[in-house]
């Protein structure tokens, strides 16, 4: 399965902590995965980013603006019970 988001991240962040970034959109998409899916288990297997630039803001000095990343997570949940059923 796949859970999509995209972050509005500031140029400077972005340019000297990517890892830190990824974790940390890691991080949420695991907690709100785990929120959508209570008493199950959640695995990301993969994560991809796409980093576009964000247009509606305008970039006057080098190191400041921001981007937009896209960022794709495929997940896995297992133990899963469906409250829901019927």
């Amino acid at each position: 399965m796949q859970y999509q988001i995209t972050q509005q991240v500031h140029a400077p962040q972005w340019e000297n902590e990517q890892t830190a970034v990824i974790a940390e959109m890691q991080r949420r998409a695991q907690h709100d995965l785990e929120v959508q899916n209570p008493g199950s288990t959640i695995t990301i297997d993969k994560v991809e980013h796409a980093v576009r630039a964000n247009q509606g803001v305008a970039r006057p000095t080098e190191g400041s603006g921001s981007y937009l990343v896209d960022f794709v997570f495929e997940y896995t949940v297992s133990g899963q019970t469906n409250t829901f059923a019927a």
